[in-house]
Formats: C-alpha cells, sequence, structure tokens
C-alpha cells in the first residue's frame, strides 16, 4: 500500500531535525537552569531522575540522527523517544515544576523562566550524550558546541529545514509577547 505523504522519508528527515532541535535546546536550559533550582529545593532524587530521562532521549534523537527515516531501527528509536518524552512531561508538568513552585514561590518561578529563555537561546542546537549535563558542565561547554552544532546545521542543510531560527528567537514583536 502507499505510505502517507506525511510518512515519507523527506517529512521524517524534516520532522526529526525540528523535534531534535527543540528537545536539545530545552533539555540544556533545563538542565542548566531548573535541575539544580530544584536541587536547591532539596529535590535531588527527582533532578537525577530527570537527567537521566534526558541521557535516555538525548541517545534516542542520536540513533534517529543515524538512521534512515524507513529503517526499523528509526520507528523503534522514535516510539520511545515519543513515549520518554510523554512520561517527562507529565511528572514535570503534575509533580516536579509545582513542586519546584511552592519552594521558590511566583517570583522565583518568573525569574528561572527567564534564565531558562536565556539558556535556550545559547544552548547547543544537537543531542550530545556525552557532554556535561549539570550546571557548571553546560557553562563550560555550551558556548563551543553551541558554533560546532552551529556550524554541522549550516552544512547539513539543516537550518533551512527548521521551521525556528536557528538562534531561538522569533522576530522581535512575536519574542516581547512570548518573554
Amino acid at each position: 500500500h502507499e505510505r502517507a505523504p506525511e510518512r515519507s522519508p523527506d517529512d521524517r528527515i524534516v520532522l526529526r531535525d525540528q523535534v531534535a532541535f527543540e528537545l536539545s535546546l530545552h533539555a540544556a536550559a533545563e538542565e542548566r537552569v531548573i535541575y539544580p533550582a530544584l536541587r536547591e529545593a532539596g529535590l535531588n532524587p527527582e533532578a537525577d531522575l530527570a537527567i537521566s530521562e534526558h541521557q535516555t532521549m538525548k541517545e534516542l534523537l542520536v540513533v534517529l540522527g543515524r538512521e534512515e527515516p524507513d529503517s526499523p531501527e528509526f520507528e523503534d528509536a522514535l516510539s520511545e523517544l515519543i513515549r520518554s518524552v510523554r512520561h517527562h512531561v507529565i511528572e514535570e508538568e503534575g509533580r516536579l515544576l509545582p513542586q519546584l513552585r511552592v519552594s521558590v514561590g511566583s517570583d522565583g518561578m518568573a525569574d528561572l523562566g527567564q534564565q531558562f529563555l536565556e539558556a535556550k537561546r545559547s544552548a547547543p542546537t544537537r543531542a550530545h550524550p556525552h557532554a556535561p549535563s549539570t550546571g557548571i558542565g553546560h557553562a563550560l561547554t555550551d558556548v563551543a558546541t553551541r558554533i560546532v552544532d552551529l556550524a554541522r546545521d549550516i552544512a547539513s542543510g539543516r537550518q533551512d529545514r527548521l521551521a525556528t531560527d536557528a538562534t531561538g528567537r522569533l522576530v522581535p514583536q512575536a519574542q516581547a509577547i512570548m518573554d
């Protein structure tokens, strides 16, 4: 039978690239800003679990990046990534962030939100499962890694396929509203 258009290999590459870009920025920003705040709030086991979940996601993104979009390995990694991300979001939104809000208050959450946005704007654009996943580790490696990632994104044509500007910024008016 004929494949649905949204499942064509080219479409899957575009979707994979966009998902990898967004998850890479998001994970780096959480690891740099949110997870240290969880630790300061005494939620060390929760921060450790979240970092472990990020590690799994990064490894799956690497598999997706090296496999052909119509291969069984790609399909398996994609299914596992979807499951992992859904679980991670439910855990963070349903439990971790509310606990953090209790600890730091509304003003603290607003400050963390601003720091999170700033961290996303300077985060690597690709998954790096072997890079440090701590706040200080990110501070030491993110700038150089981001430069290399952006060069790879341009050379591979990935940057042209992304719906989001590689800087992580929207047009100024939209960015102001989001901020």
